[in-house]
């Protein structure tokens, strides 16, 4: 079972249309693993600051990683992605966190 398989999952980006892109992105890599999480939401920041620590994974734009340094050290992984589109530069962020088996 993959490490994601039942697990939350927040996307936030800066606005709407950023964490929507990096959604699909995210969905792209979650069906080519065959991951099946408990949630994804996609928020703005604002609203994902407030409630990150209650996901077990945290995507967002590298500027935006360091709003949610609290719920990192609740356990949360935060990975930041430089280029929000690129399903290749996600993978391998997620695989270096030990994400994907």
């Amino acid at each position: 079972m993959a490490k994601l398989d039942n697990k939350k999952i927040m996307v936030c980006g800066g606005d709407a249309s950023v964490y929507l892109m990096m959604k699909m992105t995210l969905q792209k890599i979650l069906k080519k693993f065959k991951i099946v999480p408990a949630q994804v939401l996609g928020t703005l920041p604002e609203q994902g600051k407030a409630v990150a620590a209650d996901f077990d994974l945290v995507l967002c734009p590298a500027n935006l990683a360091p709003l949610f340094d609290a719920a990192k050290k609740k356990g949360a992984v935060v990975l930041g992605v430089r280029s929000i589109l690129n399903d290749r530069e996600m993978e391998r962020a997620m695989w270096e966190a030990e994400l994907l088996n």
